[in-house]
């Protein structure tokens, strides 16, 4: 059986989640407004969620930038948006930043 790796956003929030000490986050509805522009939700649950409106299937993070829909995907893929401002290698430098 071959692994997949995890994605590179999925990755930033764990790490981000650990400096916080917000970890473990499982079996929660895991929300951060990170900054002015980027807020994201991870449904670390078995069940399907809600954030801010928006529906988010178990074990997918939903993504706003400057409080538009920016991202959703799994630890193993999905989409971003592919913006100069908003983008899943700016999402993360915010992560780090903010870690």
């Amino acid at each position: 059986m071959s692994e997949q790796a995890i994605s590179a956003a999925f990755d930033a929030i764990a790490q981000y989640a650990i400096a916080k000490g917000h970890a473990p986050i499982k079996g929660k509805l895991y929300h951060v407004k990170l900054d002015d522009r980027w807020e994201f939700w991870v449904n670390a649950t078995d069940k399907p969620q809600e954030a801010d409106g928006a529906p988010v299937n178990p074990y997918e993070c939903y993504v706003k930038f400057n409080g538009w829909p920016a991202g959703l995907f799994t630890p193993y893929g999905g989409t971003f948006a592919a913006g100069s401002a908003a983008n899943e290698e700016s999402f993360c430098e915010a992560l780090k930043a903010a870690t």
